[in-house]
């Protein structure tokens, strides 16, 4: 397996963008496929920032060996920072051609999916979270999933000055 990337990002500029590519042999399993395949996979995405604000995109493409076509995946994404420790944020995403199965869907699945949440920052490292998804597939295998949770970032430093943090 390899990958490389390039990513654009001015220090203190409200504008990030970047390419990467992945080359699989097969060590990563495929969604769908249930069992390891090769793939190579290609992501471009881009992000503006304005305050309390942030919007992001991104578009994939995924090869899958012997799939017909390539699975195409695209996602925008916002937060917004309501309040200092209160942030919301939300995605939404599209799939086209995903098969993972052929005798099921020979034309791949397509569909969409909703995402929100809310994060509130009790102490600078233990963050609260409410979250709600739906997914919507033309396969009528349709989902939602709803989640609460509690966050905790951990700071290891075994030796000085060579410290992990978050």
């Amino acid at each position: 397996d390899y990958g490389v990337g390039l990513r654009y990002a001015p220090e203190g500029g409200p504008l990030a963008a970047g390419v990467e590519y992945l080359d699989s042999d097969g060590g990563d399993a495929v969604f769908g496929v249930g069992k390891r395949v090769p793939f190579d996979a290609v992501r471009v995405y881009g992000s503006l920032r304005w305050d309390a604000l942030a919007l992001g995109l991104s578009y994939e493409r995924v090869d899958v060996e012997n799939e017909a076509d390539p699975r195409n995946y695209t996602l925008l994404g916002a937060t917004y920072q309501l309040m200092p420790k209160l942030t919301l944020a939300g995605t939404l995403g599209y799939l086209k051609d995903v098969v993972p199965s052929a005798a099921a869907s020979p034309d791949g699945i397509d569909g969409e999916g909703l995402t929100v949440g809310a994060f509130y920052e009790l102490t600078p490292r233990l963050t609260t979270y409410v979250a709600a998804r739906g997914v919507r597939l033309d396969s009528d295998a349709d989902t939602e999933t709803y989640a609460v949770g509690i966050r905790y970032a951990f700071e290891l430093e075994p030796f000085p000055g060579f410290g992990l943090a978050r």
